[in-house]
């Protein structure tokens, strides 16, 4: 009987050990920006680097991608003739729409809507993934990683405190084409409004070319 007992908390403390050991699900802070780096991989068209900064403002529903060269984004590279083209390129969503924005050639296209997917992330995003484990970077920094699943598994790294909302996003890997690497240090909550504003060449009227995942989504994509 004594042998009994011992192995029933023995089995209730690992069991309460395991329930410990799950993070609560991730939350993003209403308002932040970060810088990154990322490479992304086509099978015939090699692999490719870049950075940028991401800015992400939940309250105001809006967010925006800054990338030194766009070129192998797939929405601001697959648009006619930018698949040519080394420069850089921004894709903002405000008022509901996405915007992709060329700064040093002065050009601008209306992308895609909110209704059709292209709209701001929300905050709880990552809590539809599984919870993977825990995890380091390569510079040691212990990490939580999610799997968030897409058309293809979408890992999520964040840093391990156990308020979700003190965390910070290490990672986005988008098996197996794109993975952005956010610097942990360079996580800010203050944005200037400046940021937010639509440059006056970019008109409604003009959409992205005929030959763009943003033609295909805007077109193609209908969603509830």
């Amino acid at each position: 009987m004594r042998t009994l007992i011992v192995s029933c908390l023995a089995l209730t403390a690992l069991f309460a050990i395991t329930l410990a050991t799950d993070p609560e699900v991730p939350i993003w802070r209403d308002q932040f920006s970060q810088t990154f780096t990322e490479t992304t991989k086509y099978k015939i068209l090699g692999s490719h680097d870049t950075a940028g900064t991401y800015y992400y403002d939940w309250t105001n529903n809006r967010a925006r991608t800054d990338r030194d060269n766009g070129r192998w984004d797939r929405y601001c590279g697959f648009n006619g003739l930018k698949f040519f083209k080394n420069t850089p390129c921004t894709q903002l969503v405000v008022d509901g729409m996405r915007w992709m924005i060329y700064p040093e050639l002065k050009e601008c296209c209306a992308c895609c809507s909110a209704a059709h997917g292209c709209g701001v992330l929300k905050p709880s995003w990552v809590s539809a993934g599984k919870y993977i484990g825990q995890t380091s970077a390569t510079d040691g920094t212990p990490l939580y990683k999610w799997d968030v699943k897409g058309g293809q598994s979408n890992y999520y790294y964040e840093t391990v405190q156990d308020n979700p909302a003190d965390r910070v996003m290490h990672e986005i890997y988008q098996v197996s084409d794109d993975d952005q690497i956010f610097d942990i240090s360079s996580l800010s909550e203050n944005i200037d409004e400046s940021v937010w504003a639509l440059p006056d060449y970019c008109d409604a009227s003009k959409t992205c070319s005929f030959l763009s995942v943003c033609n295909a989504v805007s077109h193609f994509i209908k969603l509830p």
